[in-house]
């Protein structure tokens, strides 16, 4: 697909700086950039386009380059360092001290401009560069984890690293000088290293192919491809192999045991586009290949009038489909293994899946028991991400079963806590921001808790719980056609998501602020259709009913919220809710008094359909 400016795309950076140049080219100006123009011309230049490398940008004495793969990328790295060890070209010697290279390797996000690539992707490639020692390479854990197994190395591991100008630490890693590692030589071995069972789950996307043949219609299979690897790339949980790595597969797709080997990888993704008339029909399945288990198929349907929007809507439909398949398979998975085995990452799982059940179920008692589990896993790995995201939700969950009573204020303190380790341990995981933003809101923060959800969906738009939080506060704020707007796609983007019913629940509640009763009233019985044991879907159809004059079963469904959370009524009667303005919870409060038979119907006063509450002038 070709790349047009402003882009984002991930790509392999590599940053050379010569060693000591200020002091060679003060005590012999012109012997030095001779030599540096000989080392350009003889060998960097042709080993970087050898390796399909393109040199967007020098800065005198250094250099960047990017390369379609982390593999080819390191494979020049190394040929460059160990030809400078040898006589460059054919032509004598020049006087004067050798030139000596320090380079730096990262892959990751990039943004074209002009012909120039800017983002984190360079700028972490150039810091990794200057702790590379004189003649060596220093490179970043995700190339490391994408090389394995395909370049035989002997490597440093200089753990987690804070680099300048970088929000979070990074694991990096140190290659010798050529000499010191005996003549690094490129290897075939059979397999790469097989995924530990506390690695992030890690997934591989082959090249989605075309039946037909066409090679005019090849550029569209690979367009989905590489938007699918793009936007699970954005799910920071997840280890995702590049597109080149991806793409260097294709000749044995077929066989995912062997590309689950080649890449290293436990999930593989795989599918087809096929096209007829003008209509366009994708198909795709997610398979755990280490267990031989299909775990998810679905198919996509479109035309072809607008293919780049289908384009980039069938593979946000898919990225967000498979992601919770892949998060509920991997807390399965722990769950399986033998305590031995257990580390911090799989006692995360545990952790979540605890948490997950306790709310679907409204159990105290489970959310108690998964932030056990959550505090363990940190006991061991202070810098467990997954981690800190179940603590957190866990006790914010906890928090919010306590009704707004004072045994709230310490859940929601530890989750703050939790959320705020979160984001300074990676401040651009969508996951932290949404924490943050759901906590803020149960705290009724609402300015700082839209921020932070807005900030988690420009991160990744992709994520569902995301959306389902981002519309609920944007409910609480009295806007009605925004929240539909995000509980509708998070339905449409992960339409078998087990905890869909909460999706419904926030499409409930924008009907509701809007006075669409009939919406209301449907989307919160699909809701308690699909979960019977939350007591929130209940409270949602009572008020719908009342308000739309059914209040005999409006009082039938308040007495069933008596008996599933004894205490959850009163505190709304009691006019404490989540709404911004008054005047949304003053009529949230009259629509339950009359669920509840505290209140005449006849008292009951209805903005026009489809208003919204003047709590949205608080956003302008």
């Amino acid at each position: 697909m070709s790349i047009e400016a402003g882009e984002r795309r991930l790509a392999a950076i590599l940053a050379a700086d010569v060693v000591g140049f200020a002091r060679q080219l003060g005590t012999d100006e012109a012997g030095t950039l001779a030599r540096l123009r000989r080392m350009r011309q003889d060998l960097v230049d042709p080993l970087i386009a050898s390796h399909r490398g393109r040199i967007f940008k020098t800065m005198g004495d250094g250099l960047l380059a990017e390369f379609p793969s982390a593999v080819l990328a390191l494979r020049c790295a190394i040929a460059i360092q160990a030809g400078l060890s040898e006589p460059i070209g054919d032509a004598p010697p020049l006087d004067g001290p050798p030139i000596r290279l320090r380079i730096g390797l990262h892959q990751g996000d990039v943004i074209v401009d002009d012909g120039d690539l800017l983002g984190d992707g360079v700028n972490v490639a150039s810091r990794l560069e200057t702790l590379a020692p004189p003649g060596g390479i220093c490179i970043s854990g995700r190339v490391y984890e994408d090389a394995a197994g395909k370049i035989a190395l002997r490597v440093e591991d200089l753990g987690e690293q804070t680099l300048k100008h970088i929000a979070r630490p990074l694991r990096v890693y140190r290659i010798a000088p050529p000499e010191s590692v005996a003549g690094v030589v490129e290897s075939e071995p059979p397999a790469a290293a097989a995924p530990r069972p506390h690695d992030r789950p890690s997934i591989a996307v082959l090249p989605f192919s075309d039946p037909t043949g066409d090679p005019e219609q090849r550029y569209y299979s690979d367009g989905i491809t590489e938007d699918i690897i793009t936007e699970l790339s954005r799910f920071r949980e997840l280890f995702v192999i590049g597109p080149n790595s991806s793409f260097a597969c294709e000749p044995f797709a077929a066989d995912t045991d062997r590309v689950a080997r080649e890449l290293g990888v436990r999930y593989v993704l795989e599918g087809s586009v096929r096209r007829a008339g003008s209509r366009l029909r994708i198909t795709a399945k997610l398979t755990d290949v280490r267990q031989g288990e299909q775990i998810w198929a679905d198919r996509h349907t479109g035309t072809v009038d607008d293919i780049l929007e289908v384009q980039e809507e069938i593979a946000a439909r898919i990225v967000a489909s498979i992601v919770p398949e892949i998060r509920y398979a991997e807390q399965d998975r722990a769950e399986r293994l033998p305590v031995g085995d257990v580390r911090a990452y799989d006692l995360a799982l545990r952790a979540h899946a605890a948490i997950s059940r306790g709310v679907a179920a409204s159990d105290p008692a489970l959310l108690s028991e998964g932030i056990a589990v959550a505090q363990r896993a940190i006991a061991l790995d202070p810098s467990c991400r997954r981690a800190y995201f179940a603590l957190a939700f866990g006790h914010c969950r906890r928090g919010a079963m306590g009704y707004f009573g004072p045994d709230a204020r310490s859940d929601y303190d530890a989750a703050d806590n939790a959320a705020m380790r979160l984001r300074a341990l990676d401040p651009s995981n969508h996951l932290a921001y949404a924490i943050l933003g759901h906590i803020a809101m149960r705290r009724l923060r609402h300015q700082e808790a839209l921020a932070n959800l807005r900030q988690a969906r420009r991160l990744n738009p992709n994520d569902v719980t995301t959306l389902r939080w981002l519309s609920w506060e944007e409910s609480n704020f009295g806007l009605p056609d925004k929240a539909r707007e995000h509980a509708e796609l998070s339905i449409r983007l992960s339409p078998r998501d087990r905890f869909i019913d909460f999706s419904y629940w926030a499409w409930a509640l924008a009907c509701y602020v809007g006075a669409d009763h009939a919406g209301c009233i449907a989307n919160a019985r699909r809701a308690i259709a699909l979960n019977r044991q939350f007591s929130g879907h209940y409270l949602l159809l009572a008020a719908g009913l009342a308000e739309a004059g059914e209040v005999r079963e409006a009082r039938v469904v308040a007495g069933e919220i008596g008996r599933m959370a004894p205490g959850l009524l009163q505190t709304r009667l009691a006019g404490t809710t989540y709404f911004v303005a008054p005047e949304l919870a003053a009529r949230y409060r009259l629509a339950l008094e009359i669920a509840a038979g505290l209140r005449d119907p006849a008292n009951l006063v209805m903005p026009d359909s489809g208003a919204t509450s003047p709590g949205a002038s608080l956003l302008h």
